[in-house]
């Protein structure tokens, strides 16, 4: 008996110490007591798994061991924080994988135990934007007892969560780190002593909208398609925020600059690429509804400079860019990239047109049958010239020696002899606006409609020349130099104008197609050089077209009258590019019911610039040889002199 009582005190005194062992490395283990709440959190009722939905109502720890330091006070640190328990597996992988999920906001499941890479990108793209707008208190008190509370289930490795009641002893309020919508309600909390998810807490607002990259374009300055030679062309990359949340992602911008080649295939120029890795993006704050300017090659004002003349030697090339960004969305789940539509500027001449001893003038319409001029709508055009080009103290721009008069804008054409927005141009520029004084307005001292009226008809040689002329032919090319008389051409078709030699004094011929597609002048037609005994000796050609007038390539002077009642092409040839190079003068007058289309390219580059592409020359002939006209009712007049001041 005796002994087996030794015996049964050693058996006791060896379970003492086992339990005692045992009980030294348990983790600590919430004493208190707790109760159930109403509904589910995250899709789980009280007391069962986010994971698995296996239930655990004693033996429950806090999710971390060990507070989360004070370190962790942004949303990257946080991030890295969570990442670091989740690799060091076990306890820590399942509490860090539970708190990544849902602040993603996703209800339990089995699968929920492994955080993605896209999981890691959309948390870190939540957290950037609710920090963006003030949305995160890193160390806000907030209660921890009678609130909703997570707990660990070491039987279980899961989570759970149940209402921790208030008793003595218990600490019931903890530094937490709050997430707050842009409203201000709290959206999660996470207590920072335990590690534990408290409240009802809900997804944090995930900034859905999708980013659009951008690409503007710059020539010298000022937004445009085109560049002249030695012309700096500049393209800003933009990334636009389509979302009406702020997000804080540029994601991985890369910028490519390329030419294109004649074949259809493009040559990369040049690439640049914005801070960071398509695995880390570089990150800014970007507000909601507004623009990020992201410069892939300093980090300014976004912008890639490329001169034109020092790349590009063929006119027509076109230099492009595009901007990607990857991904447009991190919330997406996966890298998604998208690719702003490409950006091109045109390597183009930009010539200049010179008006000499005479005005230009813009709007105004022909009488139609009834003999009314029909209002113009929309509002007409106006007067446009190229590009004002300065070299050294030198200006080359476009101009006329007298007035430039137009119902619409004119920009870049001087006036008076004088380069664009020079005193003395504006001195004799005439558009149809208030500070001008609608030159073109519906009668003096009459409040302006900015449309041309019956007495604002232009100048019609098709009512003072076409009933001059009476024989007709259908024949579809005329040699105005051998021609027997004044014509009219008859066929519908396209109507070619020669001249197989310079015109001699005293003839004059008009020609009318009025029912012609186009009349394509393919020879000069010259005025020759005299000697001339009278007025009457004066040669005049008169061409009509009741639909377009196109002068060819090889056509460098034409001499006379030429009225189009839609357009005046001064180059016409498939294809145009560098086609057109050859400078045009045009003596006498050009009135045109649609527009005047200047393609000649003359002087667009060194070391020409001075020469004219085209020229456009009033000459006395053209007022002269009205002085023999049979009817002095029916002179052809000149455009408004009345009302132009003497030249300065």
């Amino acid at each position: 008996m005796s002994g087996a009582r030794v015996v049964s005190k050693k058996y006791w005194a060896l379970a003492l110490i086992l339990l005692s062992s045992f009980m030294a490395v348990l983790p600590a283990v919430e004493a208190f007591a707790d109760r159930a709440y109403t509904g589910t959190v995250f899709g789980r009722t009280a007391y069962h798994g986010y994971f698995d939905n296996g239930v655990q109502t004693t033996n429950d720890e806090n999710l971390l061991d060990s507070p989360i330091p004070s370190s962790v006070n942004s949303p990257t640190e946080l991030v890295n924080f969570l990442r670091g328990l989740y690799n060091s597996g076990g306890k820590n992988r399942a509490s860090s994988a539970v708190i990544v999920q849902t602040l993603l906001g996703k209800n339990g499941a089995p699968g929920l135990r492994t955080v993605t890479t896209a999981d890691w990108d959309n948390l870190q793209w939540r957290l950037e934007a609710h920090a963006s707008w003030g949305g995160i208190n890193w160390f806000e008190t907030r209660p921890s007892c009678e609130v909703i509370n997570s707990w660990y289930m070491p039987l279980e490795n899961d989570v759970a969560w149940r209402i921790r009641e208030a008793e003595a002893g218990r600490i019931c309020s903890d530094s937490t780190i709050v997430f707050r919508d842009p409203g201000g309600s709290i959206a999660y909390e996470l207590n920072r002593r335990c590690g534990n998810p408290m409240g009802r807490s809900r997804a944090l607002q995930n900034p859905s909208g999708s980013m659009t990259p951008v690409v503007e374009s710059l020539v010298n300055g000022t937004a445009d398609t085109t560049a002249e030679e030695g012309q700096p062309i500049t393209f800003r990359f933009r990334v636009n925020n389509n979302s009406t949340l702020v997000t804080t992602r540029t994601s991985y911008p890369q910028a490519r600059v390329y030419k294109e080649n004649p074949d259809g295939s493009t040559t990369t120029l040049a690439t640049y690429s914005g801070g960071g890795t398509p695995a880390n993006p570089q990150l800014s704050v970007l507000p909601s509804n507004r623009t990020y300017i992201h410069d892939p090659t300093r980090g300014g004002n976004a912008s890639h400079i490329y001169n034109a003349l020092a790349s590009l030697a063929t006119h027509g090339a076109r230099v492009c860019a595009t901007l990607t960004i990857n991904p447009r969305n991190a919330a997406e789940g996966s890298p998604v990239a998208t690719t702003s539509a490409p950006v091109c500027i045109t390597l183009g001449k930009r010539p200049k047109m010179y008006v000499a001893g005479g005005d230009i003038i813009a709007g105004g319409t022909f009488r139609n049958s009834s003999g009314v001029c029909p209002v113009l709508s929309p509002a007409p055009s106006g007067v446009r010239g190229g590009q004002v080009f300065t070299q050294g103290a030198t200006t080359y721009s476009s101009y006329a020696d007298y007035g430039v008069m137009s119902l619409g804008a004119i920009s870049l054409f001087g006036a008076n002899g004088s380069p664009p927005s020079q005193p003395l141009a504006d001195s004799l520029s005439y558009g149809n606006s208030t500070n001008m004084g609608y030159f073109y307005s519906s009668g003096r001292g009459t409040p302006a409609t900015g449309n041309p009226t019956q007495a604002r008809c232009l100048n019609d040689p098709f009512a003072i020349f076409a009933p001059r002329v009476s024989a007709t032919t259908t024949a579809t090319t005329i040699d105005v130099a051998t021609v027997g008389s004044s014509v009219r051409y008859t066929g519908p078709g396209r109507l070619l104008i020669t001249a197989s030699s310079p015109i001699a004094p005293g003839r004059k011929i008009i020609v009318d197609a009025p029912n012609a597609s186009s009349v394509d002048i393919i020879s000069n037609i010259q005025y020759a050089d005299g000697p001339y005994a009278s007025v009457n000796d004066l040669p005049q050609i008169v061409i009509l077209s009741g639909s377009r007038i196109l002068v060819q390539n090889v056509v460098s002077r034409i001499d006379g009258i030429y009225a189009a009642k839609t357009d005046f092409w001064t180059c016409h040839v498939a294809p145009l590019l560098n086609q057109c190079g050859l400078a045009l003068t045009v003596n006498g007058a050009v009135i045109a019911g649609n527009r005047v289309v200047p393609l000649r390219s003359a002087g667009a580059q060194a070391p020409n610039y001075g020469d004219k592409a085209e020229t456009f020359r009033l000459r006395p002939d053209v007022l002269l040889n009205q002085l023999s006209s049979p009817n002095s009712n029916t002179v052809i007049r000149t455009i408004e002199q009345r009302e132009v001041p003497a030249r300065f």
